[in-house]
């Protein structure tokens, strides 16, 4: 006896086929028996693969959209106010632990511990430094944009092809002396 799948549940089955996935891929994804789905492609004469330059197309589309400037804006103010959050609660951490160091080690094991947890604290401290740094462009000149210069692609003549290897023979013959 035939199963029957729901019309919407089999679109979506022939385009997952239609997309480049195995039968094999749709009938786990689907939780529909690998027989079914190998029927339903054939029944419907799916070639596998064959929609896949035109979902990668609708991919590039959408990624195209998602990165215009105003959403690039939007994450970039969201990854900068992360940042600064951040450093925010990193200095506050790191402004505890240095509270709690003890300002005349008792032993030379706790001077040295104490000497560590400062190296650790100024490291510290210098990274979330540079992060926000490089977040926030301080102390960085302006973008200079310029304009690239024009790529002239040509095929070369037969003259300028001896020429070239003439020249690369005469430097190789000089590297070897």
């Amino acid at each position: 006896m035939r199963q029957q799948i729901a019309p919407e549940l089999e679109g979506q089955i022939i385009v997952m086929l239609e997309a480049g996935h195995s039968i094999s891929a749709a009938s786990k994804a689907f939780g529909v028996p690998y027989d079914t789905v190998r029927k339903l492609k054939r029944r419907n004469n799916v070639q596998l693969g064959s929609r896949k330059e035109e979902l990668i197309e609708g991919y590039r589309r959408r990624m195209a959209e998602a990165l215009s400037s105003e959403h690039v804006k939007e994450q970039a103010a969201a990854l900068v106010i992360d940042e600064i959050v951040t450093a925010q609660k990193l200095r506050l951490k790191l402004n505890q632990l240095l509270e709690s160091l003890p300002e005349r080690p008792e032993s030379t094991k706790e001077a040295v511990t104490v000497a560590r947890a400062y190296s650790a604290i100024a490291t510290a401290m210098k990274a979330s430094n540079d992060t926000l740094r490089a977040t926030l462009r301080l102390g960085a000149q302006p973008e200079q944009v310029e304009e690239l210069p024009q790529l002239v692609v040509r095929e070369m003549t037969a003259d300028e092809v001896y020429e070239m290897r003439k020249a690369q023979e005469e430097e190789y013959q000089r590297s070897i002396m």
